[in-house]
C-alpha cells in the first residue's frame, strides 16, 4: 500500500473515533469505561499516525523545496494536536471541558487533513515515484505492526 493511502485511512479512522466520542451520551458523572477506551484508541491512533509521518513521510517531503514549508507547518500542527491530547487525557469524557477540547481537536485535525490531502499528498505523488511511495508505505506498515505487537504483549 502506498504511504498516502495509508495516511488517508488513518485520517478517516481518527475522524470516526472523534465522532464516536462526540456522539456518546453522558447522563451521569460515572466513569464510562467504553468511552474511555474510545479515547484511548483515538490517542493511540493519533500518536501512531504522527510517528509515521514524522519518521518516514515528512523527512522525505522536506527534501523538496516545493513541500518543505508545508512540512514545517505540519510539525507545528502535530505539536498543537499533541498539546490538545495531553489536556484531554487529564479529563473524563463526561466533563464539559472535555467536549470543548474535543471540538478544538476535531477542528485542528480537520484543518491538518485538509492541508495534507488537499496539497501535500498531491505534491508527494508528483515529486516521488511510485516505488518510493510504496517503500514509505512498507516502512509505515512495519511501524503499525510493531505497535500492534506491543499492544498484544502488554
Amino acid at each position: 500500500m502506498k504511504a498516502i493511502e495509508m495516511l488517508k485511512e488513518d485520517h478517516r479512522e481518527v475522524l470516526n473515533l472523534i465522532g464516536e466520542l462526540e456522539a456518546a451520551e453522558f447522563e451521569s458523572d460515572e466513569f464510562d469505561i467504553p468511552d474511555t477506551n474510545v479515547f484511548n484508541q483515538l490517542h493511540h491512533a493519533l500518536k501512531l499516525h504522527t510517528q509515521m509521518e514524522e519518521e518516514i513521510f515528512y523527512p522525505e517531503m522536506e527534501k523538496f523545496e516545493e513541500t518543505s514549508e508545508q512540512v514545517r507547518r505540519a510539525y507545528r500542527e502535530h505539536d498543537q494536536i499533541d498539546n490538545l491530547l495531553a489536556q484531554l487525557s487529564l479529563l473524563l469524557p463526561y466533563e464539559e471541558p472535555f467536549h470543548e477540547l474535543l471540538a478544538e481537536l476535531r477542528s485542528s485535525i480537520e484543518h491538518h487533513i485538509e492541508d495534507e490531502e488537499g496539497e501535500l499528498f498531491t505534491r508527494a505523488e508528483e515529486l516521488c515515484d511510485l516505488q518510493k511511495l510504496e517503500e514509505m508505505g512498507q516502512e509505515m506498515e512495519t511501524i503499525k505492526n510493531n505497535a500492534r505487537a506491543t499492544v498484544v504483549t502488554q
